[in-house]
């Protein structure tokens, strides 16, 4: 009878411990799934600048600082470079390629923000574009702290 005890009680304790794991890899799951679309995002801003190529080269409309993203998801963004029939100037469109980049980066990330920086080089433009995230709390995070994705190109 004391060894059925026993048993049971080694039993428990190992299910209490596959319990922590399991919690945890979601936890870690969940963060790997928010840092991949992060970097997607990142990617996704500095093809747009691409797209826009002689304007980002010669001016600084895509500079925007990490903190100045409203939040606000259910905000809108200027239509005026939207659909196929759009007539936007560049500046335009890269007024608008900000905005909604700022927009989605609110409404898909938690705590979403990003920043554009550019550093003029020999060789040509370097844009950094930086995406901040807060992350769920895990065992190597217990504050949550933001997380923070650095993508450097250059046009």
């Amino acid at each position: 009878m004391l060894e059925v005890l026993v048993a049971m009680l080694v039993l428990g304790v190992g299910m209490l411990g596959m319990m922590g794991l399991q919690s945890e890899s979601i936890r870690y799951n969940h963060n790997a799934a928010l840092r991949a679309r992060a970097a997607m995002m990142a990617s996704d801003m500095m093809d747009r600048i691409r797209l826009n190529e002689e304007h980002a080269t010669t001016t600084s409309s895509y500079s925007t600082a990490v903190g100045t993203n409203t939040g606000d998801c259910t905000a809108s963004w200027p239509a005026a470079c939207e659909g196929s029939g759009a007539n936007c100037s560049p500046a335009q469109l890269a007024t608008w390629d900000v905005a909604q980049w700022k927009h989605q980066l609110s409404c898909q990330l938690p705590g979403g923000d990003g920043g554009i920086s550019f550093t003029d080089e020999p060789a040509g433009r370097v844009y950094t574009i930086t995406v901040q995230l807060q992350e769920m709390d895990t065992a190597d995070n217990p504050s949550g702290a933001p997380m923070t994705t650095t993508l450097r190109s250059m046009l």
